[in-house]
């Protein structure tokens, strides 16, 4: 029998309440493989192809709205971003932002809300790799072909 495959998971969390509840929700039963921490300086950029879905606080410490905006929008090119803000409403940043990230949820939310949008972000990565192996072998198919 294979073992079901496993989600990784980012969650970028300075809150260490919320960062605790985030990290009990998504890593339950299994469910994901969670990689908590807790500023924007201590994301590796380079292993984000490895995830499948990264959770983002708007309102870090160690970042302004601006730069985890901007942040949130260059990682949503390699990995489906989920942004999680308190503020909503009264940040013009974060309603933007939902028009370029794969959604933008307001704290609080309901558990079953942040499994959900997280669950389907992590789908639609491994839609996005399974369509990109695919696109590759016929590809690599078609160029054998045309050699014969």
């Amino acid at each position: 029998m294979t073992t079901p495959y496993r989600p990784r998971v980012l969650i970028v969390e300075d809150d260490p309440g919320a960062a605790a509840m985030l990290t009990a929700l998504l890593g339950r039963s299994g469910d994901c493989d969670v990689i908590r921490v807790d500023t924007l300086a201590a994301v590796d950029e380079a292993a984000l192809g490895s995830l499948d879905a990264v959770v983002l606080d708007l309102l870090l410490s160690d970042a302004g709205v601006p730069q985890t905006s901007a942040t949130a929008r260059r990682w949503q090119r390699v990995v489906p971003v989920v942004v999680l803000s308190g503020q909503i409403g009264d940040l013009p940043a974060a309603r933007e932002l939902g028009d370029h990230v794969y959604a933008v949820l307001e704290k609080p939310s309901t558990p079953q809300t942040i499994l959900g949008t997280v669950r389907g972000a992590a789908r639609s990565r491994a839609a996005h790799r399974i369509l990109g192996r695919v696109a590759e072998l016929l590809g690599a198919y078609l160029a054998g072909e045309g050699d014969q």
